[in-house]
């Protein structure tokens, strides 16, 4: 009888054990979002139509800003205009550390603080993918109406790099020229004043022969 009691000692341990697992809760991470690729996002906002009117008198002055981060870039404004068109490009980098998105926002050309007429927010992955969005109408939020109409591209890195080294030669020519025509008028000025110079001596030679000729003629009776 004092065998199965040890046993059912030994057995004992064995069945807590299992007890235990269910204690550790597993926790679920979100998905990790893939680093955007690096490069460059040019975005086009042409024009926009139907903005709200806002004020007693209805009207505004609208422009557009876009903003990625600290980048920054504004439009002219269009006065007094539900329907203005700007013909807006701005650039704007991206990396792999780049989190947010691209904000567009209409803005009314006021004294003081420039109330917002409406906003959007450009997802740069979508662009990405696509490489290109073009003439796209998007609907602006937190006013009544209005939406803008744009296109927007991403270009590679490779490729952005590339345009920064053709750009140097084709703006170091013009200057080569400028510098060519500023060392010439100096010696232009310089032969001008030699000349001025000299003609005052040219002019006095003749008037003293004139003279002396007259002293050596004889007056006739």
């Amino acid at each position: 009888e004092i065998e199965p009691k040890e046993k059912s000692k030994e057995e004992s341990p064995k069945e807590k054990t299992p007890e235990s697992v269910p204690e550790t809760t597993e926790v679920q991470l979100p998905a990790l979002q893939e680093p955007l690729e690096s490069g460059q996002v040019v975005i086009t906002v042409y024009k926009a139509r139907d903005i709200e009117k806002k004020g007693i008198f209805g009207k505004a002055d609208p422009y557009v800003k876009i903003k990625l981060g600290k980048q920054k870039a504004k439009s002219a404004s269009v006065k007094n205009n539900h329907n203005p068109e700007w013909n807006f490009k701005a650039a704007f980098d991206v990396d792999q550390h780049t989190t947010e998105d691209i904000t567009i926002i209409v803005l009314d050309d006021d004294f003081g603080k420039d109330d917002s007429l409406g906003s959007t927010v450009l997802s740069i992955k979508a662009v990405q993918e696509h490489r290109q969005l073009l003439n796209q109408w998007i609907p602006l939020e937190k006013c009544k109406s209005g939406e803008v109409l744009l296109s927007a591209e991403f270009i590679p890195q490779a490729i952005v790099e590339k345009q920064q080294e053709v750009q140097p030669i084709v703006i170091v020519k013009p200057v080569e020229k400028i510098v060519q025509e500023i060392d010439l008028e100096p010696k232009e000025n310089k032969d001008e004043k030699v000349q001025v110079e000299k003609s005052p001596e040219s002019k006095v030679v003749p008037l003293v022969a004139a003279e002396a000729i007259k002293e050596s003629v004889p007056e006739i009776n």
